[in-house]
């Protein structure tokens, strides 16, 4: 593993994309060695402009520089954890957990081959959830990556849960090349 960067904040998380420098890369491949729990069916995909599912370990996105990057929203029990972000992960003792019912690049196609052009940061404000500790208005949490054709991935803690909600939100213009008549 290159580095492990952890933050809770907003700006914090700020920092370390800006380090990274994943504007203007593309991602070849994307996957979890997680649990996968509330995978949005097919049908779902051409009739909603969002899906995705939630897992207990980071996506792993191999990018078109050759680096591994893991993302995930921590949470244990009732504690905020922020973010962790890993670079060129060893995740070798893991390789027999992948979950294999799931084809994760497949299935996110859409994040696959297309330049990342903006990511966003939003934080909690002043709508922080009931019963958290370690949360407070500056708490990162979501983490939208934009690609190149409208394309979203937006990271965030499913709290209480332990828990990463990792969700997909399309164009405009991709739900109306979809829509059936």
């Amino acid at each position: 593993m290159d580095r492990c960067h952890q933050a809770k904040t907003k700006g914090e998380l700020e920092t370390i994309l800006n380090k990274l420098s994943l504007v203007g890369l593309s991602i070849k491949d994307i996957d979890t060695y997680g649990v996968i729990e509330d995978v949005a069916p097919n049908k779902m995909r051409v009739t909603e402009h969002r899906y995705g599912f939630c897992t207990d370990f980071p996506m792993i996105l191999e990018m078109s520089d050759k680096r591994v990057i893991s993302i995930n929203a921590l949470s244990f029990k009732d504690n905020y954890e922020g973010f962790s972000i890993l670079v060129n992960p060893d995740f070798s003792e893991y390789k027999n957990h992948r979950d294999k019912k799931m084809n994760v690049a497949k299935y996110c196609k859409e994040c696959l081959g297309k330049k990342i052009v903006y990511y966003k940061v939003t934080n909690y404000d002043k709508n922080l959830p009931n019963g958290i500790h370690d949360i407070s208005p500056e708490s990162a949490k979501e983490l939208i990556i934009g690609l190149e054709d409208g394309t979203k991935m937006i990271f965030s803690h499913w709290l209480m849960a332990e828990y990463m909600d990792f969700d997909v939100e399309l164009p405009e213009k991709m739900l109306r090349r979809n829509k059936t008549p």
